[in-house]
């Protein structure tokens, strides 16, 4: 099966529905509000279903927009917890707007997807 990022899939092995926010060759990366990003390979994928979709997309949306960078970084992180932001230390981590990191020009996280 073949997938592409920002799909939603459900993994199989573990139960749970995630956007995919990288792909390693056989490998996903899932992601989905308030929680760590997994890995999981294509084969215990599948696509979710309607529902599942939609459910996903309710619980991102309800989520505050807010994402979180630094002075001198080049991208904007959907999570606090993302490994790539952890590297900068507390004391660089600033809370912004999705628009005003836009407007800083940076882009979405490729772990975290900035979301």
């Amino acid at each position: 099966m073949t997938f592409t990022e920002q799909e939603i899939a459900r993994d199989s092995t573990r139960g749970r529905v995630g956007r995919i926010v990288a792909i390693n060759g056989d490998c996903l990366v899932l992601r989905r509000p308030d929680h760590e990003p997994w890995d999981a390979l294509t084969s215990w994928c599948m696509p979710a279903t309607v529902a599942e979709c939609q459910d996903l997309e309710e619980q991102e949306g309800a989520i505050a927009a807010v994402v979180y960078v630094t002075p001198t970084g080049s991208f904007y992180h959907g999570t606090p917890k993302c490994m790539v932001l952890e590297r900068a230390g507390d004391a660089d981590i600033c809370v912004t707007s999705p628009e005003k990191a836009r407007q800083r020009h940076l882009t979405p996280c490729p772990l975290c997807g900035g979301a």
